[in-house]
C-alpha cells in the first residue's frame, strides 16, 4: 500500500522460504564484511561511570582496529507515496474486530531547520489529536458508527511521514466509519480548529513537557544511550533537557487555530489518501470494494458538512473537598535496615483506611499509587463473577460521579492522571499515577471512584462487543486460544477462567453497578498507598479529606489467598488455532512451595537458569523453536504454590521433538541442577535487576 515503487517493494523483511533455504555461509560472510565494520560502527555506554576511564578502554580496544576497505554505496531509499488514493482490503481470518486507517502519507523532507522540523512535528501532532478525539468523543457518545478512534502512524521506514486516524468497527460499519474520518478531514480544511479545543490541546502538550522536564534528573541511562543511537543513525538532534523544554513552551506559546488547520491543511492538499480496511474473514461480505473507499477519498470537497460545536466543560474541581477528619493513629514503618526511599509513614483513619506515604526522587515530579482490599471474586456468588470481571474496565470507561466520559477526559486532557480498577482473585483495588502538581485530582478520582461510579451503557456494550468476538472464537487468536485451553486445563473454578460467551451474555449495567458498589464502596478494610516526588504535610491533608472520610461499615474480610489445587497427574490439551504453519507448546508446572518469600529470588533466578537451557539448546543447537521463555513465581498466601510456565513456539512437525528437548533440560535440571557458570550467570543478571527501584514496587 504504501512501498510500491520504491527500493523497499517486494523485500519481505523476514525473507522467504525459498531464500531462506537457498541460503549458506558465503552471503552471510559477504554482508557482515560489507556492514558489520569497525569503520561503520559508533560506541555508545552511559552509566554510573568515569568518563575518561571509559574513553580511554574504547580507545585502546577500538582504536587498533583497522578498517577493512569500503562498504557498498548505500542506496536512496526515498519513499514517494501514490499521487492518486490507494486502498487496500484485507480479509484476515486471525482479527475479532474490524479497523480502517485513513492515512496522509508524504515523503519525509528536509526542514530549513532543526527548529522548524521540531516545529512542524508537533503542529502536525495536535491536529491530528485534535481530529481523534472529536471522533473518539463521537464514539463515547454512541453517536458514531466505529468504536474508537485514535492517532497513529504507518510511518514505518525513515523517509515516509505517514500520520493517520484508526477507527474499530464491526465489517458493516466500516464504510460508514471511514466516511466519517474522511469527514472531519475535510471540516477541518473548511472550518478548521476552534479555540477551546486548541487550549485544551496546548495545556495537553504543555503538561506531558512540564512532566518530562521535571524527571529530567532521573531520567534512565537506556533512554539517554537511545536517543545518541538515534543521533548516529538518523542524525536525530539531541537538546539537552533545558534546551528542549524552552523550545517547546515557544512552539505552545505560538501554536494556533491558524497555524494547526494550515498544517493540516496543507498536507490534506498534498497527500492522497490511502486508506486500508482490516476486516475478519467471516463479516468480509459486509464490505463493499475498494471503489467505494476511492470515491470517499476523492469526493470529501462535495460533502454537506457543519461546522462542530464546542463540548462544555466541567468547571473548576471535580467536587468540593469533603471537611478533613484525623487520623487516629500515624507512624513510620521504616528502620535503618531499609533503603532510603522506602521510608513511609502511615496513618490509620477511624473508618478502618490505611494510608502509607513515602516521599522519594525515584522519579522527580511524579507519584505512583495502588490500593487494595482483601476479597475479591473470592466472596462473590459464581453468578456475579462475570460482572466483577467487567466492572473495572467499564466502570473506568463511563465517567465518574455526574459527568460523562467526554467532559471527564476533556477536563483531564491537561492534567498528569491515570487511574484504573480491578477486582481479581482474591483482592479489590485500584491503581495508578499522576504528576505531583496535579495529586489532589487524584485523589478527588479515588474519593468519587468510591462514592459515585458510573455505568454508561454505551461503554458497556463496547466492552461486550470487544469481549464476544474472541469468546465466541477464540482461534482467531492463537496465543488467547492456548491460554484458554492452558486456564481450562487447570482450574474449575470461574474466578480464574477467561469470560465465555454465556458468562458475557449474562452481563447488565445494573450487576455491574451494584458489584461495583459492594466491592469499592465499603473502605473499612482499605489500605492505600502513594509513593514518589511530593510533600508529606499536603498528601496527609489530602488523605485527611478524601480518603479519611470515604464510607465504611466496619466490614473485614478474610480470605486465604489460597489457589484451587492442580489436577492430578499430567494433563495434555491440544488447540487449532489461527492461520499459517506455526506451532506453539505450552507447559505449566504446579506444586507446593514456602511461604519463605526469599524463595521468590530462587525464582527468579531459576527462571533466568531455563529461559538461557531454552535459547540455548531447543534453539541455538537444535533449531527447533522461536523465542522459547519461561516464567517461575511463587504465588501468594500462606499456602503458595511454585509456578513454572514454559512457552515454545516452532513448526507443526516438529511439536514432538521440541516437548523431548524441553523435557529433557528439565530432567537434567532436576538431577544436578545449574552449573556453577549457570548459576552465577543467572544470579549476576537477577542482580542487576534487583537494583533497579520503581515506585510501584515500593507500592
Amino acid at each position: 500500500l504504501f512501498l510500491s515503487g520504491s527500493p523497499y517493494e517486494d523485500k519481505a523483511p523476514i525473507g522467504s522460504d525459498e531464500a531462506i533455504g537457498a541460503t549458506d555461509a558465503e552471503p552471510l560472510r559477504a554482508f557482515y564484511d560489507d556492514w558489520y565494520r569497525p569503520d561503520n560502527a559508533a560506541v555508545v555506554v552511559v552509566g554510573d561511570i568515569d568518563t575518561g576511564t571509559i574513553e580511554d578502554g574504547i580507545v585502546d580496544r577500538f582504536g587498533p582496529i583497522v578498517a577493512r576497505g569500503t562498504s557498498p554505496a548505500r542506496p536512496e531509499l526515498a519513499v514517494e507515496p501514490s499521487r492518486e488514493p490507494q486502498v487496500s482490503i484485507l480479509a484476515d481470518p486471525d482479527v475479532a474486530e474490524g479497523s480502517a486507517q485513513v492515512t496522509l502519507p508524504l515523503t519525509v523532507t528536509a526542514a530549513e531547520s532543526v527548529e522548524a522540523d521540531y516545529q512542524n512535528s508537533i503542529l502536525d501532532s495536535m491536529a491530528f489529536d485534535m481530529i481523534a478525539t472529536r471522533l473518539g468523543n463521537d464514539a463515547l457518545r454512541g453517536d458514531a458508527p466505529f468504536d474508537d478512534a485514535w492517532v497513529d502512524s504507518s510511518g514505518f521506514v525513515r523517509s515516509l511521514d505517514a500520520p493517520e486516524i484508526i477507527v474499530s468497527a464491526d465489517g458493516d460499519a466500516l464504510e460508514a466509519s471511514t466516511q466519517a474520518v474522511f469527514d472531519e478531514y475535510e471540516r477541518v480544511r473548511r472550518f478548521g480548529f476552534s479555540e477551546a479545543e486548541v487550549d485544551r490541546v496546548v495545556e495537553s502538550y504543555r503538561t506531558a513537557a512540564q512532566s518530562t522536564y521535571d524527571g529530567r534528573e532521573s531520567r534512565q541511562d537506556a533512554d539517554f544511550a537511545d536517543e545518541y543511537v538515534r543521533h548516529m543513525l538518523t542524525g536525530e538532534p539531541i537538546p539537552t533537557a533545558d534546551a528542549q523544554y524552552d523550545f517547546t513552551q515557544v512552539v505552545l506559546d505560538r501554536a494556533t487555530p491558524e497555524t494547526i488547520a494550515y498544517r493540516f491543511v496543507q498536507r490534506l492538499t498534498e497527500a492522497a489518501p490511502h486508506v486500508l480496511v482490516v476486516v475478519p474473514s467471516a463479516e468480509s461480505a459486509d464490505v463493499p470494494g475498494a471503489a467505494v473507499f476511492e470515491t470517499q477519498a476523492t469526493s470529501m470537497r462535495n460533502r454537506d458538512l457543519s461546522p462542530r460545536a464546542d463540548d462544555t466543560g466541567i468547571e473548576g474541581d471535580l467536587m468540593v473537598a469533603p471537611e478533613p477528619v484525623e487520623e487516629v493513629s500515624g507512624e513510620r514503618l521504616s528502620d535503618d535496615g531499609m533503603a532510603d526511599f522506602v521510608d513511609p509513614v502511615v496513618l490509620e483513619f477511624d473508618n478502618g483506611v490505611l494510608v502509607a506515604l513515602n516521599t522519594n526522587l525515584i522519579v522527580e515530579g511524579q507519584v505512583a499509587f495502588e490500593a487494595r482490599s482483601p476479597g475479591g471474586l473470592a466472596v462473590l456468588a459464581d453468578a456475579d463473577v462475570p460482572a466483577a470481571d467487567a466492572a473495572g474496565a467499564v466502570v473506568g470507561q463511563s465517567g465518574i460521579a455526574t459527568y460523562g466520559r467526554v467532559e471527564l477526559e476533556d477536563f483531564l486532557s491537561d492534567k498528569d492522571v491515570t487511574l484504573q480498577a480491578v477486582v481479581d482473585s482474591f483482592t479489590e483495588g485500584m491503581f495508578g499515577s499522576v504528576a505531583t502538581s496535579d495529586l489532589e485530582t487524584l485523589f478527588q478520582l479515588i474519593h468519587l471512584s468510591m462514592t459515585q461510579p458510573r455505568v454508561d451503557p454505551v461503554d458497556l456494550e463496547q466492552y461486550l462487543d470487544d469481549e464476544l468476538a474472541i469468546a465466541s472464537d477464540p482461534s482467531i487468536n492463537p496465543g488467547y486460544a492456548e491460554f484458554v485451553t492452558l486456564l481450562d486445563a487447570r482450574y474449575d473454578d470461574p474466578r480464574f477462567l477467561l469470560p465465555t460467551v454465556d458468562s458475557l451474555n449474562s452481563v447488565t449495567a445494573e450487576d455491574i453497578d451494584r458489584v461495583f458498589r459492594d466491592r469499592f464502596g465499603d473502605a473499612s478494610d482499605f489500605s492505600f498507598s502513594f509513593s514518589g516526588d511530593f510533600d508529606l504535610d499536603e498528601a496527609t491533608d489530602l488523605a485527611r479529606q478524601y480518603l479519611g472520610t470515604l464510607p465504611s461499615t466496619g466490614r473485614v474480610e478474610v480470605v486465604d489467598y489460597v489457589e484451587p489445587a492442580p489436577p492430578a497427574g499430567i494433563v495434555a490439551e491440544q488447540t487449532v488455532a489461527g492461520e499459517g504453519e506455526q506451532a506453539s507448546v505450552a507447559l505449566l508446572f504446579t506444586a507446593p512451595a514456602t511461604a519463605d518469600r526469599r524463595d521468590d529470588i530462587a525464582a527468579a533466578i531459576l527462571q533466568e537458569v531455563v529461559t538461557a537451557r531454552l535459547t540455548d539448546v531447543v534453539r541455538e543447537e537444535l533449531g527447533d523453536s522461536y523465542s522459547p521463555f519461561a516464567f517461575v513465581q511463587i504465588t501468594d498466601g500462606g499456602a503458595p504454590n511454585a509456578e513454572t510456565y514454559i512457552s515454545n513456539t516452532t513448526a507443526p512437525e516438529l511439536l514432538d521433538e521440541v516437548v523431548a528437548a524441553v523435557t529433557a533440560q528439565l530432567d537434567e535440571l532436576r538431577a544436578s541442577g545449574p552449573t556453577e557458570r549457570e548459576f552465577a550467570a543467572a544470579s549476576e543478571n537477577i542482580g542487576q535487576q534487583l537494583l533497579l527501584f520503581s515506585n510501584e514496587q515500593v507500592n
